[in-house]
């Protein structure tokens, strides 16, 4: 690359994070019409959790009384796919292991990171706060299952668990959840009846409020609430504590997400409305917002599991993989990706897959980029005329411009031809970027010796001082820039060494990436110079 070009690359490079670290934080990965509407809520939907509502109960709120006498107990139901744990109280989820997805010892990836019960996720909750300590916090009766640790195979591929509460005070739920074997994605219903009317009819919230948490977070990927509405992927963060948004317009799905897994809350019901809620800066709920009173059930299905496009497109009905969004660059990205995946199922190594795919990527380029470096050749063996022109007009900008342009002309060199290649492939590289920055399949995977996971770090910066290196290399093959500007060599000298602190917490593959390309980039352009020279 052209110095002038290399510095473009790299000041790009850092705009776009900077970018990311600054906008992306609360913006979507891809900028996209917000559709949905904020609801100005009736009475009864007003304020969620308002005090004023459960402080009108008075003492209809105070009459609740159970009459029922039930221990708590967990009944665990594995579909091969996650091992999960309903507790009857508030006949709820305690836990979600995940089979095919591990710690790093090796044990089951847990999604459900709450910190006590109350924090167990598909909660329901009313304007009324006596109702919903009551229907949350109780432990409800159990139905017909009489075994506590279901495991589903495909001869025995289905179970539904049951579960009912009831009180004095007329007020009756029951919940149930139908799971199939091998699949993430789960049925629930809950119906709520109050025989003597002593909440009224009220519309009430189905909430999802536990992070996912299934690995460290990153400035670069956003996480959060996302939503499917009237076709559009919508990624609105509340900004301020306690804020909500309501979307209702056509809902398809609601989802929390993070970098690679993410909790779907899919409407059957028409009429749902999706509301995201920011509770402080560090965490954020989903809903839907469904009629469950006087007795109507809300029917809903759940996805709990990897943001893995395979597995997401098996619900094609549902558009749930269009969660995976690369932001500006997804229509270079994907195919990328597509790439990528096909070539490690030939070589079952990520790391390797990425180096096959940077010299494709690299092949693709490779006319491009050799005429860029000639260009870059011709223009050296004209820098003594150049500053010839420069002494000679260096009071004469107009005269200086016009000479420089008539000796390009005369030489058939184009100014710009160093740096078009360079440009071209700026595209490539975000692209390329994103998709090593979150693909779940890079994930805990191995490349050689010391680097175990191409998806974190180098535990030990090998790799980000060879790339280092490698940028230091090109950057002194390359010519130096026309008039010989002190100011520019100094910064593109500094380069390598920003880069290489940029880049030190950088995923292990993309650093791997950007190495390779160095090195054939330094290849390439010691092959065309020998040339030129000849």
């Amino acid at each position: 690359m052209e110095k002038r070009a290399f510095l473009a690359v790299v000041l790009s490079i850092l705009v776009f994070m900077g970018f990311q670290y600054f906008a992306e934080k609360n913006m979507p990965p891809q900028e996209v019409t917000q559709t949905a509407t904020e609801n100005t809520p009736t009475a009864s939907e007003k304020d969620i959790n308002s005090e004023d509502i459960s402080g009108k109960e008075g003492t209809a709120a105070d009459k609740l009384t159970l009459d029922q006498n039930i221990a708590e107990k967990i009944i665990t139901i594995d579909t091969g796919k996650a091992e999960i744990k309903l507790t009857n109280r508030g006949g709820r989820i305690a836990s979600i292991l995940l089979n095919d997805y591990k710690n790093k010892d090796g044990s089951k990836l847990e999604l459900i990171h709450a910190t006590s019960e109350e924090d167990y996720p598909l909660l329901i909750n009313y304007a009324s706060e006596a109702l919903n300590k009551r229907i949350n916090n109780s432990n409800y009766a159990l139905g017909d299952l009489t075994k506590e640790n279901i495991v589903l195979s495909p001869n025995d591929s289905k179970v539904t668990a049951s579960f009912s509460y009831k009180d004095k005070s007329g007020v009756v739920v029951n919940k149930t959840y139908s799971f199939s074997y091998g699949d993430y994605m789960f049925d629930s219903s809950v119906s709520i009846l109050d025989t003597q009317n002593t909440f009224g009819e009220v519309t009430g919230d189905i909430i999802w409020n536990t992070s996912l948490t299934s690995g460290p977070k990153t400035k670069y990927i956003y996480t959060g609430p996302t939503m499917m509405a009237d076709g559009k992927l919508i990624t609105k963060t509340p900004k301020n504590e306690g804020e909500a948004k309501l979307y209702e317009e056509k809902l398809e799905w609601i989802a929390m997400q993070d970098k690679y897994f993410m909790a779907a809350l899919i409407p059957v019901n028409e009429g749902a409305i999706g509301v995201a809620k920011t509770i402080t800066k560090e965490s954020q709920e989903i809903a839907l917002r469904l009629k469950t009173g006087r007795g109507e059930t809300a029917n809903i299905r759940v996805y709990v599991g990897p943001r893995h496009e395979a597995t997401l497109k098996r619900y094609h009905d549902l558009s749930l993989h269009k969660i995976i969004n690369y932001g500006w660059f997804d229509f270079i990205a994907k195919p990328l990706f597509w790439v990528l995946v096909n070539i490690n199922s030939y070589v079952h190594n990520y790391g390797v897959a990425i180096i096959i795919l940077t010299i494709l990527i690299k092949l693709v380029f490779y006319r491009l980029s050799d005429k860029g470096f000639a260009s870059m050749h011709r223009m050296q063996k004209l820098q003594p005329h150049i500053k010839m022109l420069q002494e000679r007009y260096k009071n004469d900008k107009t005269a200086l411009n016009a000479e420089t342009m008539k000796l390009y002309k005369e030489h058939k060199v184009n100014p710009m031809g160093g740096c078009l290649p360079t440009v071209i492939q700026i595209p490539v590289f975000f692209g390329l970027y994103k998709v090593l920055l979150s693909a779940i399949e890079l994930r805990h995977a191995p490349f050689f010796f010391w680097i175990t996971d191409l998806s974190m770090k180098d535990p030990y910066y090998i790799t980000p001082v060879l790339m280092g290196i490698t940028m230091f290399f090109q950057q002194k093959m390359t010519p130096s820039p026309t008039g010989g500007d002190s100011s520019q060599a100094k910064i593109m000298l500094l380069m390598p060494v920003v880069m290489t602190f940029l880049f030190l917490k950088f995923p292990a593959g993309l650093i791997l990436y950007w190495m390779v390309n160095n090195i054939l980039t330094i290849a390439q352009q010691y092959y065309v110079q020998r040339k030129m020279s000849r």
